[in-house]
Formats: structure tokens, C-alpha cells, sequence
């Protein structure tokens, strides 16, 4: 959205929440009614939505607008929860494993019927969470709490997070980037699998580079080789013989796990041009024999410098297909009990 501001703004009512994608972050809005744990039932109220990714390797961030509309109540019983991941932002008192994303600000630990912003505030916010949960603590700690239910109104920014998921690929005046997200059995289950993206067949403009940013959820971010067809080559390594010409093997830095992108520099190589395939392989346990899990799960995207689909005699000043922005410009939006 052009604005900062939520295309919709939850009334109040018991349980509106919505979701809006913005460019550089994904925003919650809410208005909920929850019980207290005096009450010990209904103080917790959850939303799903699509897969959250993120595409960008600027750090996480959150920041949040929250008002109470009872006094005796602190904004910091206000707990937000992420699941499957097992996360949560606030404090938790459910003795369960979760591991905290994040803390509320020192000023969330006051009453206010007035909305107070937290400004930004670091987060580790592990991707691949599908289920958003608000709960209200207040009377878990001291084991009184004035009032039978809160009604907690506001909206939490979370940055470099998205819920969109973009076309496979994209052309820009400069490269070609392709977006992926896979999930591929390893070597150390003698089953692996390879999954490919088809494309136009491509043509070279400029010299050719490449440079990648990507996560992984379980094992080593070099454990991803990416291969191209028919031209058989490969960025990685080839334990399952799909390629024949190496292009280029994942810097040393990439022998370690992240659930946040980590993208290479910029890295000259020689493509050959006229690939209509792009293809992804997992090569956990292919050397060592031993991986931990069944599968990893990639998510990122590569970009090709110097490669179009376009040839130049049909788009001889390669304008983008896309928008400038780097982040997909959908806005999907889920109205849950509004």
C-alpha cells in the first residue's frame, strides 16, 4: 500500500483481526475480547494464515500499537503467539517450550485505555509459522486480576516477514530472479528428490553473474545445489549426477543453518544461456551419509545477472515485468470473525 496505515481498521468488536502485506513488513491489526486467567477458559483466541517467509536479509523488527480498555489491567499480560514454531512475544506462563521471540518494551508494563506505540524492537521470529494466537495473562502471575475479561486493541508490524508467495520468477531490466521454496529429501534417506521450476528459455544481455539469498531449516545452507536444463550445470555440489559443469560451490560461509536469508555477494560465472529449467536438489548426507532429518526445507530466491527471457530484439531496453520494489505487491488480506 502507498499508505503506512492498515487497509482496514478492526472495529470493536469481540475478535476482528486482519492481516494486510506490505511491502517491507507484514501488519496484524486486532481487536480482541479475552478472558483472563481467573477465568481459566477463552482467554486465548488464534487466526491462520498463509505460510510466513521472508525474502529480505535486513534484520526482523517488530513494532506495536496497543491500548487495554480496562483499567486494571497491564498492557504487558497482552501475549502474542506463533505456531507451529513454538514462539511468542511477551511472557509466557503456560510452562510450555516455547522460546521467546521477543519482549514487550518496558513500557508496556503500565495500564492504558490510550494506544501506545512500542517503537522498533529487535525480534528473532523464526519463519514458517501459520497460526497467530493472542492471550491475556493478566491474574496468571499473582493469581488475581479485577476483571472477568480485557478487550487488548492494536496492531504489531512484523518487518522483513511476508505471507505472500510470489510468482516462480521475474524478469528486471538487469537480471532474472527466481523464487523458491522447496522441500527435499535428503541423500541419507536414499530417496531424494529434485524439484524444477520451468521458464522461458533465457538469452544473454551482459556479462553474467549470480547472487542468492535463502534459508534452511534443518541443515547446511550449502546442502541446496541449484542446477539448470538442458545446459547441465550447477552451482553447488553434484552428488546425484544431475549436472555435468560446476559453475560455482556455496562460500564457506554458507556451511551453517539459518531460518533467516543469508545472501551471497555478487559472484561472476560463466551461464550458458538457453536453459528453460531451473532445478533444486538437496544434498544432505550425500558426503557424510548422515543427515538428521528426512528433508530441508530451502526458501529464497537467485538472481541472474545478465539473463533475460526476453530475446533483445523483443525488448531491446529490458524493462521489468515486476515492480522496482523488491517484495511482491499483493496485498492478500484474511478477515477472521469480523
Amino acid at each position: 500500500q502507498p499508505s503506512d496505515q492498515p487497509t482496514e481498521q478492526p472495529t470493536d468488536i469481540s475478535q476482528a483481526v486482519v492481516y494486510n502485506q506490505y511491502d517491507n513488513k507484514l501488519r496484524i491489526s486486532f481487536d480482541v475480547i479475552l478472558n483472563t486467567w481467573k477465568s481459566q477458559y477463552n482467554n486465548i483466541y488464534c487466526i491462520t494464515l498463509p505460510k510466513a517467509r521472508s525474502y529480505s536479509t535486513n534484520l526482523q523488527y517488530y513494532q506495536s500499537y496497543l491500548r487495554v480498555t480496562e483499567a486494571d489491567t497491564m498492557l504487558g499480560d497482552f501475549e502474542i503467539l506463533f505456531n507451529p514454531t513454538n514462539q511468542y512475544i511477551g511472557s509466557n506462563y503456560d510452562n510450555t517450550d516455547r522460546s521467546q521471540a521477543a519482549a514487550w518494551p518496558e513500557s508496556y508494563y503500565q495500564f492504558s485505555n490510550t494506544e501506545i506505540d512500542s517503537n522498533l524492537q529487535s525480534i528473532d521470529l523464526s519463519l514458517g509459522f501459520t497460526e497467530v494466537c493472542f492471550r491475556n495473562n493478566c491474574g496468571e502471575y499473582d493469581g488475581y486480576c479485577a476483571v472477568s475479561s480485557n478487550e487488548f486493541i492494536g496492531a504489531i508490524d512484523l518487518y522483513s516477514i511476508t505471507v505472500d508467495t510470489p510468482s516462480d520468477y521475474y524478469q528486471y531490466s538487469d537480471r532474472l530472479r527466481v523464487y523458491f521454496d522447496v522441500n527435499i529429501s535428503t541423500w541419507n534417506y536414499h530417496t531424494q528428490t529434485t524439484t524444477c521450476i520451468d521458464i522461458p528459455t533465457t538469452y544473454q544481455f551482459a556479462d553474467t553473474y549470480f547472487q542468492s539469498a535463502y534459508s534452511d531449516t534443518t541443515n547446511f545452507l550449502s546442502d541446496l545445489e541449484i542446477y539448470f536444463q538442458p545446459t547441465s550445470e550447477y552451482i553447488g555440489v553434484d552428488y546425484g549426477e544431475f549436472a555435468i559443469y560446476q559453475l560455482y560451490y556455496w562460500p564457506e560461509y554458507f556451511n551453517q543453518m539459518s531460518l533467516t536469508p543469508i545472501t551471497t555477494e555478487k559472484i561472476q560465472m560463466s551461464i550458458t544461456p538457453g536453459f528453460n529449467q531451473v532445478c533444486f536438489a538437496n544434498n544432505c548426507g550425500g558426503f557424510e551419509g548422515n543427515c538428521l532429518n528426512p528433508f530441508n526445507e530451502f526458501t529464497g530466491y537467485l538472481d541472474l545477472y545478465g539473463i533475460s527471457i526476453y530475446p533483445p530484439t523483443e525488448s531491446p531496453t529490458y524493462q521489468p515485468t515486476y515492480q522496482p520494489s523488491d517484495q511482491p505487491t499483493e496485498q492478500p488480506t484474511d478477515i477472521s470473525q469480523a
